[in-house]
Parts: C-alpha cells; structure tokens; sequence
C-alpha cells in the first residue's frame, strides 16, 4: 500500500468513526425521547453496537498510523478529572431536560 493509499484509509476510516459516534449519540437521543419499552430496548442494542464498532475503528485507526497509536499509549486517563466530567453530564442533561428543543433532531 503507497503512503498516499495509506493516508486516503486513514481518512476514509476517521470520517466512518465520526460517523460512528454521531449515531451512539442518536440512538442514545431516541432512547430519552420514547417510553416505548421495546423500542428502548432495540435502540439500545443498536447503540451498543455501534460502541463495538468505534471501538474497532479505533483500534485499526492505531494498527495503520503510528503517531495515533504513540497519542494513545501516552494517554494517561488516570489524570482526567471524572468528577467534573460527570457534573459536565448532569449539567447537560438538566439543561436538555429544560429545554427539548435543543434536543437533536427535535
């Protein structure tokens, strides 16, 4: 594979993450709108595994570019500030509560 092949995966598989992750947050936003039990449950199946495949993606995105792969080893997540990322949640979650029309999609 030339560098110039390698390049136009990488961006191919960076642009299918984003898209990815655009539909964990949809199916995650359905979920909150319907009361429909069995829909919930569908939904969230399909959000789950759209996870797996970010996860994938990831992982191959590391495989194939080595300067993501050395970004991630010297991530150290034991230094993210997981309380106030959880108050940054509740926070958004009051708000969208408040307000549905800032809903997506909405």
């Amino acid at each position: 594979m030339t560098t110039k092949d390698a390049e136009t995966l990488l961006m191919a598989l960076r642009m299918s993450l984003v898209s990815t992750l655009e539909m964990i947050n949809q199916y995650q936003e359905y979920i909150y709108l319907t009361d429909v039990q069995e829909a919930r449950r569908a939904l969230a199946y399909l959000r789950d595994d759209e996870k797996k495949h970010a996860a994938q993606l990831m992982m191959l995105i590391q495989k194939l570019d080595p300067v993501q792969a050395h970004a991630f080893a010297e991530q150290d997540l034991i230094d993210i500030d997981w309380q106030r990322l959880e108050e940054m949640i509740a926070q958004r979650e009051s708000v969208m509560a408040e307000k549905p029309e800032l809903h997506p999609g909405h």
